[in-house]
């Protein structure tokens, strides 16, 4: 996010816990520590927090409530579990079935023929982590994205972009 959208989020949490004492030191902070994350990610880790904690959240706090924001378990399978899958699978006479389309992907980059005459199971164990994370890590985003945005509408939807943009410029 941008450091204006940063610091709208601190904003928002300063509005929240007027008791609080913020310093400018403290506005810094977060506003480096919320630059590396997806703006709404950011918007919707401060909602839960402002709903479930009585006081100004530390960090911390606000890292572990990004975290619980993530997608579902049933998302893409580790690369470990992935590699599994593969290894299982591997057969040149049989079409395979994957449980997810990350596998797929990086199955189809690297070759299924190739992965199935192989001499260095090692080696390709390594480039299917390397190709499967990428993929992995798009679905993942792509996921998160998706429900962020939902949250994020629907906070809108039920506080008001007025009154929203109200509360925010009375900060400061």
């Amino acid at each position: 996010m941008t450091i204006d959208e940063s610091i709208s989020v601190v904003e928002f949490l300063i509005a929240a816990y007027p008791n609080a004492k913020v310093t400018e030191k403290t506005i810094e902070l977060y506003t480096q520590f919320l630059h590396f994350v997806p703006y709404e990610l950011g918007q919707a880790a401060a909602l839960k927090l402002i709903v479930n904690k009585t006081f100004f959240p530390t960090i911390a706090e606000l890292k572990e409530a990004m975290q619980n924001l993530a997608p579902p378990k049933d998302g893409p399978p580790t690369p470990e579990e992935a590699w599994g899958e593969v290894r299982r699978q591997l057969d040149i006479y049989k079409a395979p079935t994957w449980s997810h389309p990350a596998i797929e992907k990086a199955v189809r980059d690297i070759g299924l023929r190739n992965m199935c005459n192989s001499y260095s199971p090692g080696t390709d164990r390594e480039h299917f982590f390397r190709i499967y994370e990428t993929y992995r890590r798009r679905d993942v985003d792509r996921v998160e994205n998706e429900s962020i945005r939902e949250l994020t509408t629907s906070i809108i939807g039920q506080i008001g972009n007025a009154d929203m943009k109200k509360m925010l410029g009375s900060v400061g």
